[in-house]
């Protein structure tokens, strides 16, 4: 849970169409079995924490991502 871009891309600056990069690392337990998942990511205005619309929805759905 963070600023776009560690805070330097916020979105009241984002251009439609535009492609924004923001990389994350999610650590995984040792114990987590194998296999596919998938992240849900979601963005919300801060003070409010109202959910932003985006395709329709209130989140993305990304995956799978393959744990081994």
């Amino acid at each position: 849970d963070t600023q776009p871009v560690r805070g330097s891309a916020p979105t009241s600056l984002w251009v439609e169409g535009e492609f924004i990069q923001d990389v994350y690392e999610i650590a995984i337990k040792p114990d987590t079995p194998d296999g596919e998942y998938t992240i849900e990511v979601g963005l919300y205005k801060p003070v409010s924490g109202q959910r932003l619309s985006v395709d329709g929805g209130d989140h993305v759905l990304l995956g799978p991502v393959r744990v081994r």
